[in-house]
């Protein structure tokens, strides 16, 4: 839920319940005088004492149900856009929410987000929709954990609910000093904990071997403040045989700065993860924006990030985007953070992002874009080639995440049919 360098299957809602206190537990007895004998063991009996209680008691494991979070908010006009379509930066700032509760039901103290994996946002929700956040944690490591969160979106004048995203976090118990602290064990019961525990390990893994290579992601600049007016070039064709509208890179170029509240950041005054997702995502749309005049923009997906560096109240956050390249109808935008201490005047590279967003119409429907989009440097340029083959990997996740919800579905209608069908005495129909 929160800043540092760090989809599941339908979780079904539980509520697990403290057990209430022992009637037969003994009550504190009242003090007595001490005989002289006792008298001399007292500071010994105390210091041992002392000493007993400084010791930190490991934590039971706990079964991966008590872990269970289920959050729903409301989607209100403040987190949508124009057309009342909620920002994909506000549900991410709520997913990571909602997994920073389970983090923190587990470890009992203080969490921060380490990582994110890719989402793909594959339904919308709209104003007066309510979304439904369930988090568990799938299995924890050494001092970290993975949590694993499914977003619902329900009509509150129909009552349908559709499947919108999912995401895994990777979320790391922190001390008093801030330091990396051990976590204890979740245990797997059902089958389907089971197998998520298990994946759990896999896609742990393939994040490590992930930052072992090492994306080469050329970052942005933090004090890139030309924006796309002050570098803009007409939209008429260069030249006579140019029959399209150009675009430059640099023209896309945007900046923010954002100060770190208390209500930006935990307890222990670390910015929430959320929070820099949805600023993330609000300087991306101002570089779509600059691609593509007179469209809607909605977001599709952010690819994977790890927090590098956290940011604190009191820090300045910088964040600037430009587009990288674009497509038919969509187009990815690299975003760069970088954090300063304001009574220092370090800064740090915080973390980078790719986000791709979908020129669409008033109803919704993608709509081609019009203006060519032309990187100028040999920087730019090799944004753009490798943009290809991120592009190729989130339209295979996409398609995957499509399959498997459509088979989630069609067993859930499979095992309604057959409640049904145990209840009136008949076979279950096959599904369609």
């Amino acid at each position: 839920m929160l800043a540092l360098s760090w989809v599941a299957a339908q979780i079904l809602p539980s509520c697990a319940k403290a057990d209430p206190p022992s009637s037969s537990s003994p009550s504190p007895s009242p003090s007595r005088s001490l005989s002289s004998s006792q008298a001399q063991h007292k500071p010994a009996v105390a210091a041992a004492g002392a000493q007993q209680q400084s010791a930190p008691t490991p934590l039971e494991p706990l079964a991966v149900e008590d872990t269970i979070v289920v959050v729903a908010e409301i989607v209100l006009p403040s987190h949508a856009d124009t057309r009342g379509v909620c920002f994909g930066g506000q549900i991410l700032s709520w997913i990571d929410l909602t997994a920073g509760i389970a983090a923190k039901k587990l470890a009992r103290g203080p969490c921060v987000t380490a990582s994110v994996d890719s989402v793909q946002f594959l339904k919308p929700s709209v104003v007066g929709d309510v979304i439904i956040l369930s988090a568990m944690v799938n299995r924890t490591f050494n001092t970290s954990m993975e949590i694993g969160v499914r977003v619902e979106t329900e009509s509150m004048r129909s009552g349908e609910r559709k499947y919108c995203c999912s995401a895994y976090l990777t979320f790391v118990s922190i001390d008093a000093q801030g330091r990396p602290a051990p976590v204890r064990q979740v245990i797997p019961q059902s089958a389907d904990e089971s197998r998520r525990y298990s994946h759990a390990q896999l896609r742990r893994q393939q994040r490590l071997e992930r930052r072992s290579r090492g994306e080469v992601i050329i970052p942005l600049e933090w004090n890139c403040f030309d924006d796309g007016h002050q570098l803009s070039k007409s939209l008429l064709p260069a030249n006579e045989l140019d029959q399209v509208p150009r675009r430059y890179a640099k023209q896309t170029l945007a900046h923010m700065t954002q100060v770190v509240l208390p209500g930006n950041a935990n307890t222990v005054g670390v910015t929430f993860g959320g929070d820099i997702m949805a600023w993330i995502e609000r300087c991306a749309y101002i570089s779509a924006s600059r691609l593509c005049r007179n469209v809607h923009l909605l977001s599709a997906s952010v690819d994977s990030l790890h927090f590098l560096n956290p940011t604190r109240v009191g820090d300045i956050v910088y964040i600037t985007s430009m587009v990288t390249a674009a497509f038919t109808s969509s187009i990815e935008v690299l975003i760069s953070v970088y954090g300063e201490n304001p009574l220092t005047g370090d800064i740090k590279h915080c973390n980078d992002a790719f986000m791709t967003l979908v020129t669409v119409d008033e109803s919704g429907v993608p709509l081609r874009i019009s203006n060519k989009f032309t990187p100028e440097s040999e920087t730019e340029l090799a944004r753009q080639r490798d943009s290809i083959a991120r592009r190729e990997l989130r339209l295979r996740a996409r398609q995957k995440l499509r399959r498997n919800s459509n088979e989630s579905i069609q067993q859930q209608i499979l095992h309604v049919r057959r409640r049904s069908s145990d209840s009136n005495g008949l076979s279950a129909a096959p599904v369609q």
